[in-house]
């Protein structure tokens, strides 16, 4: 089952498909596993930063060379405002501030290789510990974070 959360002019499909949580726009598709990530869209670049002196914990910043644009019309259950839901073994918490925009994050299982991921209009933030070492492969049009 498909849950859309409003996204710009547009909405974004959230369902636990491919490799455990996909999330589609217009221009872009985000799946989520375990393990790695899966991106295929307006790719730009890829950056890692710590988060603190001791290198206990970094952000992955996965760049987009375009904002995530939103699809057309949405076919199942419709989320417009901020809130918490279950989405499979994911949770997902859709966060609406005016002015400033809108942000999903996704919250893994336990045993997945990262803490969370943020999606924001134009970047994507995986949040991981200090030491996890990230591949970046390029397949078919996909671009896929390894997590090791």
């Amino acid at each position: 089952m498909e849950i859309y959360v409003a996204w710009l002019e547009g909405y974004l499909a959230i369902d636990p498909g491919g490799r455990g949580l996909r999330v589609r726009g217009g221009n872009a598709t985000l799946e989520l596993g375990l393990r790695e990530i899966g991106f295929q869209g307006p790719f730009e670049g890829l950056e890692e930063v710590p988060q603190d002196r001791r290198g206990e914990s970094k952000v992955v910043y996965l760049r987009l060379a375009f904002p995530l644009r939103g699809l057309d019309r949405p076919g199942g259950r419709v989320v417009r405002v901020s809130m918490d839901f279950s989405v499979g073994t994911f949770g997902v918490s859709y966060t609406v501030i005016e002015g400033v925009g809108r942000y999903l994050t996704l919250h893994p299982p336990p045993g997945a290789l990262y803490k969370w991921v943020t999606v924001g209009e134009d970047l994507i933030a995986i949040h991981t510990i200090g030491r996890r070492q990230v591949y970046l492969m390029e397949e078919d049009g996909w671009r896929r974070l390894i997590l090791v």
